[in-house]
C-alpha cells in the first residue's frame, strides 16, 4: 500500500498521483517498502534526477541511503593516526594562530588579484 505525502491518501502503483514517489526496487530478490516523503524532499530528489545526478528517483533514494550507511559504518580508524600526529604537533608548539592564517590568505589573495 502506498501513501501520497501531499494528499495523505492511499494510491496504487497502477494509478499514482503525478507527484508521488514509489521507492521500491523492481528486483525479485529485494524487499520493497513504502516511505512517505515531504513535498520538499520530493522536489529535491526530482531536481537531482533532472540535473542528471541520478538516472531515476529510485536510484537517487537507494544511492543516498547507501552513502549514509557507509558513513555510519565508518569508525574512522583511518583518521586516528592523523589525529594523534596533530595532537603531538600541538604539544610541541607547532601551531599557527587564526590571525596568522587570515593574514597569509589575505596576502595570497592580494597577489593573485594583482596578477
Amino acid at each position: 500500500m502506498l501513501r501520497c505525502a501531499l494528499l495523505n491518501d492511499t494510491i496504487t502503483p497502477a494509478a499514482p498521483h503525478p507527484h508521488c514517489l514509489r521507492l521500491a526496487p523492481a528486483y525479485d530478490n529485494f524487499t520493497s517498502m513504502t516511505i512517505t516523503l515531504t513535498p520538499d524532499q520530493i522536489a529535491w530528489l526530482a531536481a537531482q534526477v533532472a540535473a542528471g545526478r541520478f538516472p531515476s528517483l529510485d536510484a537517487a533514494a537507494r544511492t543516498i541511503i547507501d552513502e549514509r550507511m557507509q558513513i555510519e559504518a565508518d569508525d574512522l580508524d583511518w583518521a586516528k593516526p592523523l589525529l594523534d600526529a596533530a595532537r603531538a604537533g600541538i604539544a610541541r608548539g607547532e601551531v599557527t594562530s587564526l590571525a596568522d592564517v587570515q593574514q597569509r590568505l589575505a596576502d595570497r589573495i592580494g597577489r593573485l588579484q594583482a596578477e
